[in-house]
Formats: structure tokens, sequence, C-alpha cells
């Protein structure tokens, strides 16, 4: 089952885990360990949204994917069904 989660990247003042230099590479480590298929970052009203792509193969995976993103930015991932139909699977700008 595909899904997308839905991740709103906190400020460095609510985590200072932000502010570290090193941050967007934590965060890209953490998403291949979470088995990301894609990833891509967008801002709304001036926070961060990144979305992930991920594939579990059962709906209780899900607190094993949500538990490390909560736990690096303390903030509670959305999971979204992902739509796009199995033909398009792995093509780019679907």
């Amino acid at each position: 089952m595909r899904l997308l989660m839905k991740i709103a990247i906190p400020t460095a003042a609510e985590n200072a885990a932000v502010s570290d230099p090193k941050f967007n590479e934590k965060l890209r480590s953490l998403f291949l360990k979470l088995g990301a298929e894609a990833t891509y970052s967008n801002t709304l009203d001036g926070r961060r949204f990144d979305y992930v792509l991920v594939d579990l193969d059962d709906v209780t995976q899900m607190t094993a994917v949500a538990e490390p993103v909560f736990r690096f930015l303390k903030v509670k991932p959305e999971f979204l069904p992902e739509v796009a139909p199995q033909p398009y699977y792995g093509r780019v700008g679907y």
C-alpha cells in the first residue's frame, strides 16, 4: 500500500535539531532508512512541508514509520492515500 506521508517541518524555535547545519542530511538519511520511494518539499504559509512516498505491506507498519519521524522532529506525520494508478508507478512528473 503506497502512502504519502506529509510532515510539517518545525521551525528552529520549535525544535533545535532544525538549526543543525547537517539537518537536511539527517532528514534524508531518516527517509532512506524508512524506505522512502520519493520525497518532495514545499512551503505553505511560511512553513516547510516534506512529502514522502512510502510503500507499506500493511497498515500496521504506519506506526513503525511515523515513530522515528516523531522522535526526530517532534511532529506527527499525516498519512494520505497515494492515488496514482499502477501504470504510473515510478514515472517522473505524473
